[in-house]
């Protein structure tokens, strides 16, 4: 169902896991809710940002990340797991941290929508280069998980679903949104509804 706006009805299932959790243990639930699905995760400490090459930890209690290095979970500060089906968010909050998962639910086509949404991409700084890293002068490299095929000279993007609900006024308000993969940019889409000549 979808309103007038092109929007698609969904329905957004957000699961606030109320119980702490350590870096380690929301890793651990993200692959269990991938049930083998490809899985990406972002990881972000003081002083690293970037996607991690496993969600397991290695034989010295560390994180191997794609730029040849490894973080300790402990410097996590923020995590965001993603697939086409699901995103897991955790934020620290002081020795453990907090896990929110957001996922679509089957609705049954007949009752009214609690929420639309609409996709949408990020271009990733930088373009591939020869060792499958995006690179930019300006801001470094970011090495891209070996699932996404970016070609030399090519740029990335990270996909993303937004989701609105209508407010006591009648608008439709942002309410959140979901990373869904990271892919090669395919290029911009046409603009819509342009007047002759626009």
């Amino acid at each position: 169902m979808n309103d007038e706006n092109g929007l698609a009805g969904v329905e957004l299932c957000i699961d606030d896991d109320k119980k702490a959790l350590t870096a380690a243990e929301a890793l651990d639930k993200a692959l269990a809710c991938a049930a083998g699905k490809p899985l990406f995760t972002l990881a972000y400490t003081p002083t690293f940002c970037g996607f991690l090459k496993s969600n397991r930890l290695n034989a010295d209690g560390k994180l191997d990340t794609l730029k040849k290095g490894s973080i300790i979970p402990a410097d996590i500060f923020e995590l965001r797991c993603f697939c086409e089906s699901f995103e897991l968010r955790w934020v620290r909050e002081g020795e453990t941290g907090r896990a929110v998962t957001l996922r679509e639910e089957e609705t049954d086509g007949q009752s009214e929508p609690k929420f639309f949404k609409r996709s949408g991409q990020y271009i990733l700084w930088g373009k591939g280069d020869e060792q499958g890293r995006l690179f930019e002068h300006r801001v470094g490299e970011l090495p891209v998980p070996p699932d996404v095929s970016i070609s030399e000279g090519k740029r990335a993007c990270l996909t993303f679903v937004e989701y609105f609900r209508e407010d006591k006024y009648g608008n439709m308000a942002w309410h959140s949104e979901r990373l869904t993969g990271i892919t090669p940019f395919a290029g911009a889409a046409a603009p819509q509804n342009n007047p002759p000549g626009g």
